[in-house]
Order: C-alpha cells, then structure tokens, then sequence
C-alpha cells in the first residue's frame, strides 16, 4: 500500500494507470470501490510485508 500523504502520482510501470492523488481516505474508499485496482499496480511484483515490532493499540478507529 502506498502512502498517499508522500506521493501525488505513480506510476508502477509503463503500462499500468497513474494513482490519482486523493484529499482523504474517504475520497481513496470510494475510489478503489469503483476501480480495479489491477489496473494501477502489477499484483505479482508484490512481496510480503511483516511488521515484527506492531503492537495491539487499545484505541479504536472508527
């Protein structure tokens, strides 16, 4: 997943559609429910990510 506060656009590579910079998550949400995201980024140059060091928040996120 990308960070969407560092970059506007990206493009993965030369094929694929450039992610379009959104102003909040709620725009992003909407977005990815009417696009396919296989169209934006290739699935099978992805790798695992592992976080060792995540802990449990006890905050709640709405």
């Amino acid at each position: 997943m990308r960070c969407q506060s560092q970059e506007k656009e990206r493009t993965v590579y030369d094929d694929e559609k450039k992610i379009p910079h959104f102003k909040n998550e709620s725009e992003e949400r909407e977005f990815w429910a009417a696009h396919d995201s296989t169209e934006y980024i290739d699935w099978n140059k992805a790798s695992v990510a592992i976080f060792p060091k995540l802990k449990p928040s006890k905050k709640l996120f709405p």
